[in-house]
């Protein structure tokens, strides 16, 4: 329960504080006393706990000091929230309370979405879950618990544990409609910073909005990775249209776990692959179907278990199976090879 903490907004500023503290929990010593006071209409209780980058404020304070700060989310739409509360038995009257998320918006500012509110009764105690929504593309910061009340509302619930679980079902594209032409700046950046900038191009990537695809992934020599997501995630497929510009070869990811550990689809001029990459690259299919410079392809890579199935183009291109199961569980990665090439329409989904 480490890193929880109370809102300070005009709604929740002094409404809870926040008490590690004995007893209260089915499958453990000790639970997180959330201390609420004083609630009515307007005056809501909310503690939570960071899931990404907590503000543009602290994110610009990094990029002025020549240190970006790097982060993907740990939290995404598709999967499901869940909580264990109880409720003090000294409490005068029930308590309502949802489980929360604070995501960004189009202005790099933080919006609230939550679940249905519950009743808690005085000595009671629930189990909460919440199937996380579309966001908009933007990325989660925050999930907590807020705690409403009436006629000044005083009391404590106790968070036993809170976890979250499941496959995403999210896009990750450009989140707002963009005016074609040249690149644009002062664009919302945070849909852009949920990615890890693993390329060795001086391109500032969330800093510019390139039209009409969103994401230019530029790696002037070797292989280089544009990165989202956490090892949580296991069996999922992972879709995107690339565009190859000049290139030597490039596709997308799943199961990435860092530059050299991931599963791949690749494609160059002149073959299609699927490849493990640890402890070196080994091909684990191949065909002698390539792309073209200039023309767009849907690439679709879904793994299951130790079996991996790719498509192109809407149609089963390669299928392989890791005799070793070496990866299993890992993030995206959008991928070029020495060159440039252009990805739309990203997403992840279940199997």
């Amino acid at each position: 329960m480490q890193g929880f903490e109370s809102e300070t907004g005009p709604e929740s500023k002094n409404a809870v504080t926040i008490e590690n503290v004995p007893g209260h929990s089915n499958n453990g010593e000790r639970s997180l006393a959330l201390r609420y006071r004083r609630l009515a209409p307007g005056r809501i209780a909310r503690a939570a706990t960071l899931t990404f980058i907590p503000s543009k404020e602290i994110a610009d304070y990094f990029d002025e000091r020549g240190y970006r700060l790097l982060a993907s989310p740990t939290l995404y739409p598709g999967q499901v929230l869940r909580a264990g509360l109880a409720a003090d038995a000294g409490n005068a009257e029930a308590a309502t309370l949802r489980l929360y998320a604070r995501h960004y918006n189009e202005d790099d500012a933080l919006e609230i979405i939550g679940g249905e509110p519950v009743q808690l009764a005085p000595g009671a105690d629930v189990q909460l879950s919440w199937l996380v929504p579309e966001t908009g593309n933007q990325p989660i910061a925050y999930i907590g618990i807020e705690i409403a009340g009436e006629n000044g509302a005083s009391g404590t619930v106790y968070l036993d544990w809170l976890s979250w679980d499941g496959t995403p079902d999210v896009q990750l594209n450009r989140p707002y409609i963009s005016e074609a032409g040249r690149a644009k700046r002062k664009q919302p950046r945070f849909w852009k910073k949920a990615w890890i900038y693993a390329l060795d191009s001086n391109e500032r990537f969330d800093a510019w909005d390139y039209w009409p695809q969103p994401y230019r992934v530029i790696q002037n020599e070797g292989r280089g990775l544009l990165i989202q997501g956490t090892r949580d995630w296991t069996d999922y497929q992972f879709a995107a249209t690339a565009m190859p510009r000049v290139c030597e070869a490039g596709g997308i990811a799943v199961r990435a776990q860092g530059l050299q550990r991931y599963y791949a689809l690749l494609l160059d001029h002149e073959k299609t692959r699927i490849v493990r990459v640890l402890d070196g690259e080994t091909i684990l299919a191949e065909t002698d179907a390539g792309w073209s410079v200039e023309q767009e392809v849907d690439l679709k890579l879904k793994v299951e278990g130790n079996k991996l199935t790719a498509f192109v183009n809407g149609e089963q291109a390669l299928e392989a199976k890791d005799p070793d199961n070496a990866l299993t569980g890992g993030g995206i990665a959008l991928i070029a090879q020495t060159g440039c090439i252009y990805f739309d329409k990203v997403g992840v989904r279940p199997v």
